[in-house]
């Protein structure tokens, strides 16, 4: 969010994270570093309910979907679509030869992404992450994944 932020200083940009100790601090930066762009907000992925129907035009996940629980991830899915107006960017494991709901592995749920949003979009695009970015599941299921509504 920084580097956006700073990049896009006219841009409001919103966040969520369950950890209110996080959001605390992540406020607080903010605020020392003189962006006033960027409001952190307790929340869960699940519940988007304070914010209305096409309040953004791009919702952007970085590894979070990956620990949505299979009963959770179309509700979480159906939110996002709720809220946003032009576009979804995920940073999660991904892989086209599994399940849109996903299958548990090593503390991770790995999905298809683009059987999961395809009820929403006809453009949905994967970009594998280079390798050596990150190590890990990253290496073998780390993807970009946009999903134009």
């Amino acid at each position: 969010m920084f580097f956006l932020a700073n990049e896009f200083p006219k841009v409001k940009i919103q966040g969520i994270d369950i950890n209110r100790k996080a959001i605390k601090i992540g406020n607080d930066y903010f605020k020392r570093k003189g962006i006033s762009n960027v409001k952190l907000f307790i929340g869960k992925a699940d519940d988007l309910s304070k914010f209305a129907d096409k309040s953004f035009d791009i919702i952007f996940t970085d590894a979070i979907l990956l620990y949505i629980a299979k009963d959770k991830i179309n509700k979480v899915a159906l939110e996002m679509k709720r809220v946003t107006r032009k576009a979804i960017v995920l940073l999660e494991h991904h892989s086209e030869d599994k399940d849109a709901f996903g299958f548990y592995n090593q503390g991770n749920w790995i999905r298809d992404y683009k059987k999961l949003f395809e009820p929403f979009s006809s453009e949905i695009k994967t970009t594998k992450l280079p390798l050596g970015i990150w190590g890990s599941d990253w290496e073998k299921f780390g993807y970009i994944i946009e999903v134009v509504l």
